[in-house]
């Protein structure tokens, strides 16, 4: 339930952004960039918000379970909000139950969508995922004109969310940002078993040659369009990606050599190790699930045309600057206990972690 004092005037004349999953990788570094342009925050998560500074009474923190209806509409009636930027959403591999993530997933987006319509907010901006495009095949560049399809229950979480927000175009500005995985100083989750393997000289296995390329984007970038998506004057759906994508082998030879690890890579066919992946997932002994899956094996790579052209804007961080970034921060982090989001802690890998025992085996 929420965690609320009692209502203040100021808290009723004061115009609001509401920011959900202010904790996360993502969130709290939203949090300082729009406190730092004058803009008064209202940041909600059910873990603590940490490292955002009080300026001028800028920043109001809130716990709130964004799947309890009652709670949402309390935040509306104790605080003036004029715009929201939802960031909050479960992972895959930070979660014991696949159907509970799709659920909770769209129930805290339309418990806020339907609190935004009935006390009359300007603006809802919303994180949306590549994953809405896991189940779609080919090589060739993918727009926001091709219909979503996802393999997995984030995925399709995110394709019913986005079709919620779409609703509700007539009533106020929407704002959809389809992200890649979002890379640099500070993310950990899945990257972590790269990391690991690196650092320890362990053999990094590559699927058919690692030839396979998938977009990803730096945090700084993604900060970028969070906050240009406050002065977006129509509603908009768009991809957002870094503007040179590299291949597996391409990313882990750099970062090889940028950390002069003596990890070689080691090819083998995705015939026979994709299933054997499906099989530790199956039993919770990897967290690899069915969008790494497809992920490993065949590109994804997002049109950044509607990006470029609606909100003038360019990617300025390439792949191999935000993965090298990522990288060294996890390396001179290590103690990642203090970390509230999924995205900022390593994932389990148990099985997959054996890796770096073949280096003794060489």
């Amino acid at each position: 339930m929420i965690n609320v004092k009692e209502n203040k005037s100021d808290k009723k004349i004061k115009k609001y952004i509401l920011i959900t999953g202010a904790a996360g990788f993502i969130g709290s570094r939203l949090c300082k960039i729009y406190i730092h342009l004058g803009y008064s925050i209202l940041a909600v998560d059910r873990a603590p918000v940490l490292g955002v500074p009080q300026i001028d009474d800028r920043l109001h923190v809130v716990n709130c379970d964004l799947k309890d209806a009652q709670s949402v509409d309390c935040l509306f009636i104790n605080y003036s909000i004029n715009q929201v930027v939802h960031l909050a959403t479960e992972l895959n591999f930070a979660v014991k139950s696949q159907k509970e993530l799709y659920n909770n997933n769209i129930l805290m987006t339309d418990n806020l969508l339907r609190a935004s319509k009935k006390y009359g907010i300007e603006r809802f901006v919303f994180t949306s995922s590549f994953a809405i495009y896991s189940g779609i095949r080919g090589n060739s560049l993918i727009s926001e004109d091709i219909k979503p399809y996802s393999i997995d229950e984030y995925g399709r979480s995110k394709i019913v969310c986005e079709e919620l927000i779409s609703n509700y175009d007539n009533i106020f500005k929407t704002v959809v940002i389809r992200c890649p995985l979002v890379v640099g100083s500070g993310r950990v989750g899945m990257l972590s078993i790269l990391f690991d393997l690196i650092s320890n000289d362990a053999p990094i296995v590559t699927l058919n040659g690692g030839g396979v390329k998938h977009h990803c984007v730096s945090i700084d970038d993604v900060l970028e369009v969070l906050t240009e998506s406050l002065s977006i004057k129509n509603s908009l759906i768009f991809n957002i990606g870094c503007e040179d994508v590299k291949t597996f082998r391409e990313i882990y030879i750099d970062l090889i050599d940028h950390s002069k690890s003596k990890s070689k890579l080691f090819n083998v066919s995705s015939y026979w190790t994709i299933p054997i992946l499906k099989f530790l997932f199956w039993i919770k002994l990897s967290p690899l699930g069915p969008h790494q899956f497809r992920m490993l094996t065949e590109d994804c790579v997002l049109s950044l045309d509607r990006a470029k052209q609606e909100m003038i804007w360019r990617p300025r961080v390439t792949h191999f600057s935000m993965m090298r970034a990522a990288y060294d921060e996890y390396l001179s982090t290590r103690n990642f206990n203090s970390a509230t989001s999924s995205n900022s802690k390593p994932v389990a890998a148990k099985v997959l972690k054996l890796l770096k025992v073949l280096k003794f085996l060489k």
